[in-house]
């Protein structure tokens, strides 16, 4: 069985909303909580989007938590 992945996506949303909530939040009229939230739909959006496209294996951040990756290749 062949699963299909991509390595990534961009994170600033289709019409740029999370560069946009940003710009509003450092000019005050944007509160933190509602910054994250911003990001959060972006986010659900992008993956919701590419699992409706098939994808199978969705990256993530890894967990602040982590300071390193393991990486396995097989020749």
């Amino acid at each position: 069985m062949v699963l299909l992945s991509v390595l990534g996506f961009p994170r600033i949303g289709a019409n740029r909303e999370v560069k946009k909530a940003v710009e509003v939040n450092w000019t005050g009229n944007l509160s933190a909580e509602e910054l994250i939230k911003a990001a959060s739909d972006v986010k659900k959006s992008s993956w919701s989007s590419l699992k409706e496209r098939g994808v199978d294996l969705i990256p993530r951040l890894a967990s602040p938590s982590r300071s390193t990756v393991s990486i396995q290749c097989h020749p």
